[in-house]
């Protein structure tokens, strides 16, 4: 439900409705105004749409939209200009348009289609409220806040929307224009609401606990399937190419149904292993940090490794290896790579894209939450902020590549090498630095007491990209105070990973396949035979 996402979902479910309505004027020859009205309310929510994304209104509320590009006039004007021509041409042309008093029969399929289309239109009234709710602040001065939970405040509303358009998509279908008996529905949905019924039983203890909402729009999807898959082999006996709109509907009940399903069933498998916390706005047990080339990290039955990064034009590519572990050998071996990417846009900000495994009864969805865009070049001889350690001798400590022995304390050190002056105060910390190659270095650094005065003369391992100040003594508990920089080019590169497992969800695509077809199908069909009279 982000507000960008909300901003497309509008148009397209009164589009959907003003083609119902165009079919009861088809049928009918009514509900033009109502035509014409959903029509202008499409297009306008198309303009609306542009407006929310460019103008910088929706840049706190939606990771999707622009920041302010001083267009706001702009776009502001050109909606206006088209909402107020397309009224004036509507009230100039009005008497040209028919009205018919006579009122649909509660039984008849126009009422029905009618019925669906207000639920529709009141559905996308209540997404554009409340997505709009930064406009309506602004314009009026208002504090509406927005919903503190905004998964469960637009599925409060739109759930009940989803149930009532498939359990009118399940029975309009078989009703008749102008007039039905009521036995003969009857009779006609008894089949598909008893095999519905069971379908529902046997899913519920698939995805287990839920609110009863959830249940209601389980069945309700399987209700639209079915029943449209009922009209589709016994009414139109298996005529596939009259049955468009049949086919759309079976679609959208799936895709109503997988969505339910998989996210009943979705299992977030990116757990933070690292005694690292990540902060609260990447909870640990939603994310994953995995460092470059280092880390084999366990994430649901899969182990997973960053194996580093790749540019390609405005697009950095993260490649993330899977491996499961074969049960014989239990060697772990390499099952799959995906490549989620982050797009650089400096306009409108970095903007991260998924990358899906698609599988025959899941699929795993891989998202870069966090990723460090700055490149290491030009950092060679720069240095990160110091890292202070507080040992004793014989204490160790370590660096991102190597481990720090304090071995003692230099107080006999030469004047001339460390451009001592008579009446210095001066002792070195004795370090052995072992680096991860097992190569063994020394190093001095010096704390000096001039006139009264604290110095410090730092040493450095260049090569190990390492620099020590010996900043502090505590004469009572003996311990130093060793500050460690490291060069910026050894800070590793890592990232922060979230993976969902949604099963299922190929119901979904499944379902997205037959609406597209089903759509294309009967506007085909509306055009030959718009051809033949």
């Amino acid at each position: 439900w982000d507000p960008v996402e909300n901003a497309s979902l509008v148009p397209w479910m009164t589009l959907v409705a003003l083609g119902h309505v165009l079919l009861i004027f088809q049928a009918r020859g009514r509900s033009l105004w109502s035509a014409f009205i959903l029509a202008i309310a499409t297009f306008f929510f198309i303009l609306y749409s542009t407006f929310l994304t460019r103008s910088g209104i929706l840049g706190n509320s939606s990771v999707h939209a622009f920041t302010d590009l001083g267009m706001s006039g702009q776009l502001l004007v050109y909606m206006l200009f088209f909402l107020v021509l397309a009224v004036v041409l509507l009230f100039l042309r009005r008497k040209e348009i028919p009205t018919v008093q006579e009122e649909e029969h509660l039984s008849s399929r126009e009422f029905w289609m009618f019925i669906g289309i207000l639920v529709l239109v009141l559905g996308s009234l209540q997404i554009t409220f409340t997505t709009s709710l930064p406009v309506i602040n602004k314009v009026f001065g208002t504090k509406l806040a927005p919903p503190a939970d905004v998964l469960d405040h637009y599925n409060r509303w739109q759930v009940p929307v989803g149930i009532l358009v498939c359990l009118l998509m399940g029975f309009a279908q078989f009703l008749r224009y102008k007039y039905n008996e009521n036995a003969a529905i009857s009779k006609s949905l008894a089949r598909p609401f008893l095999i519905s019924a069971s379908l529902t039983l046997g899913v519920s203890f698939i995805v287990g606990d839920l609110r009863i909402h959830y249940y209601v729009l389980l069945f309700a999807s399987l209700f639209a399937a079915v029943a449209n898959a009922e009209f589709l082999l016994v009414r139109m006996k298996g005529r596939f190419a009259k049955s468009g709109s049949t086919i759309a509907h079976i679609g959208i009940g799936l895709i109503l149904l997988g969505a339910l399903i998989s996210n009943a069933k979705k299992e977030v498998i990116s757990k933070n292993v690292k005694s690292i916390d990540l902060g609260k706005d990447f909870p640990n047990n939603e994310n994953i940090m995995i460092e470059e080339k280092s880390d084999t990290l366990p994430m649901g039955n899969y182990y997973v490794t960053y194996a580093g990064k790749e540019k390609e034009g405005v697009n950095i590519y993260y490649n993330i290896d899977y491996f499961s572990v074969n049960e014989r050998t239990g060697v772990k071996e390499k099952a799959f790579r995906l490549r989620p990417l982050v797009q650089l846009n400096e306009r409108m900000g970095n903007v991260a894209e998924p990358a899906t495994k698609h599988f025959l009864s899941k699929d795993i969805y891989t998202h870069v939450t966090y990723a460090e865009m700055e490149s290491k070049e030009g950092d060679t001889t720069e240095y990160l902020p110091a890292k202070e350690h507080q040992v004793a001798i014989g204490d160790t400590f370590f660096t991102s590549n190597s481990y720090v022995i304090l071995n003692g304390l230099n107080k006999n050190l030469e004047k001339e090498k460390y451009h001592l002056e008579d009446g210095d105060v001066a002792v070195a910390a004795q370090l052995t630095v072992e680096d991860l190659n097992m190569s063994k270095h020394t190093v001095e650094p010096i704390f000096l007491i001039r006139d009264l005065s604290i110095f410090t003369q730092t040493a450095a391992i260049d090569e190990l990209g390492l620099m020590f100040e010996f900043s502090k003594i505590d004469p009572q508990s003996g311990k130093l105070t060793i500050n460690v920089s490291e060069k910026k080019s050894n800070k590793k590169d890592f990232i922060i990973l979230k993976a969902i497992i949604f099963p299922g969800i190929n119901i979904l695509w499944i379902g997205c396949l037959l609406m597209i077809i089903g759509t294309i199908m009967a506007v085909r069909q509306r055009l030959q035979t718009e051809k033949a009279v």
